[in-house]
């Protein structure tokens, strides 16, 4: 065999191997996108069956806490005492230095006067009916909201024995007969119920005792994953100027299982 068609079988046998070398390179590197491939898509569906089973285990808790707070419905979450005094008199205030005829009314104010103080206490309680509270999932959370709306005064009642009942009266009056005495503690017990409905302090404490009762169940049920939103009491007092309340005891011992 000439030197000429040596040297030509060796580049055709190179040429091939080198072709044979660049086809399974090729196939090699196909294969390994394929293979990329694969796993991205498997990525992406474990991603979505991720997502899923946490929607559905949202869905799930939020089912058994509405469960829950239906079951229990209406319940009092704080219970309370106040002590409220109204004060009567039917005195004039006047100037005693401007003329005769205010000194004459002063005189005839001390004569006749009738000065009146009823201190009584009262027991209520606050309820709130739970089937009412609101739940929604939103961004991967389990958002519950307590509306100052759904809570009520109940059971407001005085309690007679602690009346005390405070009263002068002048030379040429008369005293308050027992019509006179039950209109009054009416009307104390009719501003000691406005006096509650209007006490932003009393009624917010008493929606944080109820917040803390849930966080309570929510520890209870395994479910970590929540927010709890409470609303700010905006009221305003509506006691009148001559009605004092003197003090004010309020607890809450709420338990959700």
């Amino acid at each position: 065999m000439s030197k000429f068609c040596r040297s030509l079988i060796k580049k055709i046998t190179l040429f091939t191997l080198l072709a044979a070398l660049g086809l399974t390179g090729l196939s090699s590197c196909n294969t390994f996108r394929n293979k990329q491939q694969v796993q991205k898509n498997k990525a992406i569906v474990q991603i979505q069956e991720t997502e899923k089973q946490i929607k559905e285990d949202f869905q799930t808790e939020q089912k058994i806490l509405s469960k829950k707070f239906e079951s229990v419905g209406n319940l009092i979450i704080a219970t309370g005492e106040i002590e409220l005094s109204y004060n009567f008199t039917n005195r004039n205030k006047l100037d005693m230095s401007k003329d005769i005829s205010n000194k004459l009314t002063v005189i005839h104010d001390y004569l006749t006067h009738r000065d009146f103080k009823y201190t009584g206490t009262y027991k209520y309680n606050y309820t709130y009916d739970l089937s009412k509270i609101k739940t929604e999932i939103k961004d991967e959370c389990l958002h519950i909201y307590i509306n100052d709306c759904n809570l009520k005064l109940n059971d407001v009642y005085e309690v007679k024995e602690k009346s005390i009942i405070d009263y002068d009266v002048g030379i040429l009056a008369r005293n308050f007969n027992a019509t006179e005495m039950q209109v009054i503690s009416q009307h104390v017990e009719a501003n000691a119920k406005d006096t509650l409905n209007g006490d932003k302090d009393l009624k917010q404490q008493a929606l944080n005792s109820l917040e803390k009762a849930v966080k309570d169940l929510m520890y209870n049920l395994n479910i970590k994953t929540y927010e709890i939103h409470t609303d700010k009491v905006m009221t305003i007092k509506t006691t009148p100027s001559n009605c004092i309340m003197e003090r004010a005891n309020q607890s809450s011992s709420i338990e959700l299982k």
